[in-house]
C-alpha cells in the first residue's frame, strides 16, 4: 500500500501477518507484527539499525513511539540487525528484568536458526553466540551423555508441517527443548511431548520383540523417558499455532503425532541398521526404568507401613 517497512513493522498492530502460509508456503513465528510494535510503544527509547545490500540505516522512536527519524548511515559490508531498547518505568512499574533470561532466550534461538551471529550487549559485557548446526547447538548445551548422538532432519509432504530436525541421545542430567518455527517453546506442549511419547512407544516395542531387555525391565513409562533423555526438536511450519501470543507452548495435536512418528522411524531405522548403537541408548532408559519401579514400590511398601 506504499507504506515505508520501518511503519509496517514498528507502528502497526498485526501489520506483518501471513494469512496465506499454506498457498505461499511461508514460514512465521505466529502473529508478527505484534511484539516488536508493542516494545517499540511501551519504550523510553527504541532504535533499529540494520546493514543489507551495501548500506546502513538506522530508525529511532522515543517516549513510546514517537518517530525520531529515519537516516542511511553510509556504505556497510556487513548484513545484519541491531535492536536497542530502553523500557518506560511507567509502563513496566514492577519489571524483573534479567540480562541471562535474555540471553538463554538468544542462544536458544542461534542454536536453531545455524549461521546467524547473534550478540547481546548489555552495558560492557558482550556475548556472541552462533552455531553452524543444531547438532553444534545440542553438543554445547547437553552434558553426561550416555550414548551417540542420534539425529535426522525429516523432509514432509505434508499440509501443516515441512520439516523437522530432530537430536536426541540419552543424559544423567536430561536437558530437552523443543521450537516451532524457530521459537523455544519454553512450557513445552504436543511437540515436546511428541519425543517423549514416540521414545517410549519405541522402547515399549523393543521390549516386546526382544528378551534380552525384558530382564532389566518390562515396560517403561513416559517419566521413565522424561528421566533419560535429552533432546533439541525444531518444527517448520506455514500454519502455526502457539497456545497464546507468548508463544511459550504448542497443543496442536497434530505437532504430536507427528514428531512422535519422526522419533519412532527414526529410533527403528538405527535400530534395524545397527543394533549395537542403540545398546547403551536402551539400556539407560531401561535402567532408569527399573530403578523408579524399585523406588515405587518401596514407597508403597513404606505408605502401608505408615498407614
Amino acid at each position: 500500500n506504499g507504506e515505508r517497512n520501518y511503519v509496517l513493522l514498528f507502528e502497526t498492530l498485526f501489520a506483518s501477518t501471513n494469512y496465506d502460509n499454506v498457498l505461499s508456503g511461508k514460514q512465521t513465528t505466529g502473529q508478527n507484527g505484534v511484539g516488536l510494535t508493542v516494545l517499540n510503544f511501551s519504550s523510553k527509547k527504541f532504535i533499529v539499525e540494520v546493514g543489507r545490500e551495501g548500506k546502513s540505516y538506522r530508525v529511532s522512536y522515543n517516549e513510546g513511539g514517537t518517530f525520531n527519524g529515519f537516516e542511511e548511515l553510509g556504505e556497510c559490508d556487513s548484513h545484519y540487525t541491531k535492536v536497542t531498547w530502553e523500557l518506560d518505568k511507567e509502563v513496566y512499574t514492577q519489571t524483573e528484568y534479567n540480562i541471562e533470561d535474555i540471553r538463554n532466550i538468544v542462544k536458544a534461538t542461534a542454536g536453531v536458526t545455524n549461521d546467524i551471529e547473534f550478540t547481546v550487549i548489555y552495558g560492557e559485557e558482550v556475548d556472541t553466540y552462533r552455531y553452524d548446526t543444531v547438532l553444534d547447538y545440542f553438543n554445547d548445551i547437553a552434558t553426561q551423555l550416555t550414548s551417540f548422538n542420534f539425529n535426522t532432519n525429516f523432509e514432509l509432504d505434508n499440509e501443516h508441517i515441512q520439516n523437522i530436525e530432530i537430536v536426541i541421545n540419552t543424559a544423567v542430567q536430561p536437558v530437552q527443548q523443543s521450537f516451532l518455527n524457530r521459537t523455544h517453546l519454553i512450557h513445552g506442549g504436543t511437540i515436546h511431548e511428541g519425543v517423549i511419547n514416540g521414545t517410549r512407544l519405541f522402547i515399549n516395542k523393543v521390549l516386546k520383540d526382544n528378551k534380552k531387555y525384558q530382564k532389566i525391565a518390562k515396560a517403561v513409562t513416559l517419566d521413565d523417558i522424561r528421566g533419560s533423555i535429552s533432546f533439541v526438536v525444531d518444527c517448520l511450519s506455514t500454519t502455526p499455532e502457539f497456545s497464546n501470543q507468548t508463544k511459550f507452548s504448542t497443543q496442536k495435536i497434530e505437532y504430536k503425532s507427528v514428531v512422535q512418528r519422526c522419533v519412532q522411524d527414526l529410533l527403528m531405522a538405527i535400530y534395524n541398521d545397527k543394533p549395537k548403537n542403540l545398546e547403551g541408548f536402551i539400556n539407560h532408559i531401561l535402567t532408569v526404568a527399573k530403578f523408579n519401579e524399585d523406588s515405587g514400590k518401596t514407597k508403597a511398601r513404606l505408605q502401608k507401613k505408615l498407614n
